[in-house]
Parts: C-alpha cells; structure tokens; sequence
C-alpha cells in the first residue's frame, strides 16, 4: 500500500477508517470473568491509521470513533465513559508502538508486544484513578478510596489480565494485517 496520499484522498481514507473503527467498537465481546468488559478490535483500526498517517492522524481516528459511539445513546450504557476509556486506550496503543519502535527502535515483534506491557499498565492505572471511580459514580456509588488495598488489587486483578489479553489480540490481527496488506511500517 502506497504511504503517500494526496489530501484528498488522505481525508477519505481517514473518514473511512474513522467509520470501520466505530463499527468494529459495536462488535464486541464481554470478556469471561468480567462481562462488563468488553474486547473489540477497533484499535486494530486506530494503529492502521498511525502506521499510514502518522501520530495526529491516529489520535484523531480514535477521537471520531469514540465520539461517534457515544452519539448513539440506544447502543451505549456507559454514559460516555467508556468511550473516554476506549480513546484513552487508542492513545495508549499509539504512544506504546510509537516510543518502542520510534525511540527505543525495536524491531516490529518487539515492538508490538511492547506496546501490549505499555498500554496494559497505563489503562490499568487509568482505571484505577479515572474510570472506574467515574464508572461507580455513574451508577450511584461513592467514589472509592484510591489507597484502599481492597480497591487497589482488585483494580490489578481484573485490570491487568484483560488489559493485556486485548492488547494481545489487538497486535496480533494488527501484525497480520499490516502484513497481508503489505504495510510498510515506518514511523
């Protein structure tokens, strides 16, 4: 696939993008232990972007998708905060894979699985002293005592697993992506 678009066709295929990544954040699956986490494959979608467009155009992919999902209230529970996690995470994605294989210049394998480590922790902290206290609230609880060791491992418990279990699935259908459409990957 070419790397050098027109703005024309730069915009296009960011539309385009923008809306596969919605779509796939509708596609989910509850995760087993905890259904009220969900694994979709929409970040595939945002590190496309990255890798074709570069960092701002990446962010922004993962902006629109999520604002885009929260817009559709009969399809969202979550009150906007899981779109604000969802795009955290697409953040998270992007500085992982940019700083491993940008600045550290790992090889792309390395980089991946890195980029997995990275956004793992910075989601589970995340969800530690943002969303999940935001999530509580919404739904009429207290806000939670951030140094409460109960909160804390069960926040590392739940958190860390699933974290790293997506970010997994993520870079491996990325990789072969990227592969089979014969990607060049140069940041």
């Amino acid at each position: 696939i070419q790397k050098e678009f027109s703005a024309t066709q730069r915009l296009v295929l960011l539309g385009i993008l923008s809306a596969l990544g919605t779509l796939l954040m509708f596609i989910e699956l509850p995760w087993v232990f905890y259904n009220f986490l969900r694994i979709d494959l929409s970040d595939v979608v945002v590190l496309v972007a990255f890798v074709l467009f570069g960092f701002k155009e990446g962010i922004l992919v993962g902006l629109i998708k999520a604002l885009i999902h929260f817009m559709l209230p009969l399809l969202n529970p979550t009150g906007g905060v899981g779109e604000i996690a969802a795009f955290l995470a697409s953040a998270g994605f992007i500085t992982g894979f940019y700083v491993s294989h940008k600045h550290l210049k790992l090889n792309v394998i390395w980089s991946l699985g890195l980029t997995v480590v990275i956004n793992a922790i910075i989601m589970t902290v995340l969800n530690w002293v943002i969303i999940t206290p935001l999530f509580t609230m919404l739904y009429g609880g207290v806000f939670p005592n951030l140094f409460n060791m109960t909160y804390v491992w069960g926040i590392i418990s739940i958190y860390i697993p699933f974290n790293a279990l997506k970010g997994a699935v993520i870079v491996t259908v990325f990789y072969f992506i990227t592969r089979t459409l014969k990607i060049e990957i140069k940041i």
